[in-house]
């Protein structure tokens, strides 16, 4: 849970961590539904994105310098 708190997960950061079982478990279930459906991503995932489209544009910076050979 403090992994979850300290990456940012919006449903974590006001209050203390819930210490019971029932509830932890609601709020692991709820931080993965936040991360689902997009409201909150990991800096992992944004770094990986960045770098993603990054390659994407080396790709095609370097397709162009290629001739085709027909």
């Amino acid at each position: 849970m403090k992994l979850f708190k300290n990456a940012g997960v919006p449903n974590l950061q006001k209050g203390a961590l819930p210490t019971k079982v029932d509830n932890i478990y609601k709020v692991l279930i709820d931080a993965i539904d936040l991360h689902t459906n997009g409201t909150w991503k990991l800096v992992s995932d944004e770094e990986s994105e960045t770098r993603n489209t990054d390659l994407s544009e080396e790709e095609n910076e370097n397709e162009e310098d290629w001739e085709d050979m027909e």
